[in-house]
Parts: structure tokens; sequence; C-alpha cells
């Protein structure tokens, strides 16, 4: 199997997915709700509101991309392959997590990690898949990049 690439393995990340969702979100919320208050006049204060009211979770929703993508670009210089068996798939709010569970030389481990929108279909208990893992420096931070 190839070695992903840190813009592909971001374009199947849920959790990035997610994240740029809910910046959207807080986009155009604003932007309707100013409009419909305001009407014709709605653009100078639409920009009032987004410069004093959602600058700020804007800022964060862009800092917790960034934290994301480092991680991943992280995982993608130190990881270790491992292949491994999930255990229970949970879904909720938000983007759906696996529990998975692989062997290393420290003995059976078990991850939460974020199923890829891509394989969200291919990822169901008992099915195998293929973990990178930053392992031995944090064998608690993986992503799934290939399944069956």
């Amino acid at each position: 199997m190839r070695e992903p690439k840190l813009l592909a393995l971001a374009g199947t990340d849920s959790l990035l997915r997610y994240l740029l969702l809910l910046g959207v979100a807080f986009i155009v919320g604003p932007l309707f709700l100013s409009a419909i208050e305001n009407g014709k006049n709605f653009l100078p204060a639409y920009v009032q509101l987004m410069i004093f009211a959602f600058s700020w979770p804007l800022l964060l929703l862009l800092g917790l991309m960034a934290h994301r993508l480092f991680r991943l670009n992280g995982l993608l210089k130190r990881g270790v392959r491992f292949s491994g068996i999930v255990a229970r798939v949970g879904s909720g709010r938000g983007p759906e997590t696996a529990n998975v569970r692989f062997t290393s030389d420290a003995g059976d481990r078990t991850v939460s990690v974020y199923v890829p929108s891509a394989l969200s279909n291919s990822v169901y208990e008992g099915s195998s898949v293929t973990l990178l893992v930053d392992y031995p420096r944090k064998p608690d931070v993986a992503v799934i990049i290939g399944a069956g």
C-alpha cells in the first residue's frame, strides 16, 4: 500500500470536514440573520457582527483545523502501520468514531479513531482496517488509512 499524502489524508478526515462545516455555518448563518433583520442595509451590520461577535469563534475553529493538520502531518512522518480489528463503531453528533484493537510489541492496545468519510461504509464491527499509529511516542494517536 502506498504512503498517503497529507492533502489526501486531510481530504478524508471526518474531523476536519466537521470543523469546516461548522466554520461555514458560523459565516453563512449570521449573514442570513443580518439580512432578515436589517433588510437592504444588512452589509454594515453583518461586518460589525462578524468583527465583534464571531471573530473569536472563527479563529478558534481555524486553530483547531491547523492543529489537526499538524497532527496528521506528524503521523505521516513518524507513524507506524498496524493492522487492526474494529471492536465497536459509534456514531452520534459529529464525526463517526471506532474503537480499533491492534497488536504491538507492548501487547494488545485499543484506540479510538475517527472514521474517514470515504471509508464509512467499509468500517463495521469485526472488519479489518489499516492504522497509522504514532508509535511508540503516542500510541493512542491514530488514523485509519485503509479498510478491508
